[in-house]
């Protein structure tokens, strides 16, 4: 049985960055929210109350939770690339191999072999390079909108794979539609 889609993505600091970015949204918009309530507390604090040191205070934890929410990405991205280095001692590349029942993903550099029932997809985000099955929490598989074998368009494959993870959530915003 031959697949009907074929993609190979690297997991370079790029990628694992803009995954993580997109996987964490929730989290991200919540600290956000805290960072700018954060500098409400400080501004009420040193223009009306006169409380100088509370307001400096409220001032920085704003700036601090609002760097560390837009520096986590790569942050993370670079630890999972040391971990490939450690392991691998090579930049990883996934292939993803879509038949019509199942995705079969397989690591030429940690040499694995996992078949993967479309039912168990959650959730598909498209971001500007990228789709990310996410399969839970932990487990997001990533598809690179270049890495399709054989010529194979993006928006094929969108209507495929809205056709077999039927039950998944799909969140494709406006901004990051493929221009074929």
């Amino acid at each position: 049985m031959e697949p009907v889609f074929i993609n190979h993505c690297a997991l370079n600091k790029k990628n694992l960055a803009e995954m993580a970015k997109h996987t964490r949204r929730g989290a991200r918009v919540i600290v956000n929210i805290c960072s700018v309530l954060l500098l409400l507390v400080a501004l009420t604090e040193y223009f009306v109350i006169y409380d100088f040191s509370t307001a400096f205070f409220a001032l920085f934890l704003g700036v601090f939770f609002f760097a560390y929410v837009q520096l986590l990405p790569r942050i993370s991205a670079r630890m999972t690339l040391k971990r490939y280095q450690v392991l691998y001692h090579a930049e990883v590349v996934s292939e993803l191999q879509f038949f019509e029942d199942h995705v079969l993903m397989q690591s030429e550099q940690s040499k694995e072999h996992i078949e993967l029932q479309y039912a168990q997809i959650k959730k598909v985000i498209r971001t500007k390079n990228l789709y990310l099955l996410q399969l839970g929490a932990q487990l997001i598989l990533l598809t690179d909108k270049t890495g399709f074998a054989n010529g194979a368009s993006c928006s094929a494959f969108e209507g495929f794979i809205r056709q077999k993870a039927s039950r998944a959530k799909f969140r494709f915003p406006r901004r990051t539609r493929v221009k074929e």
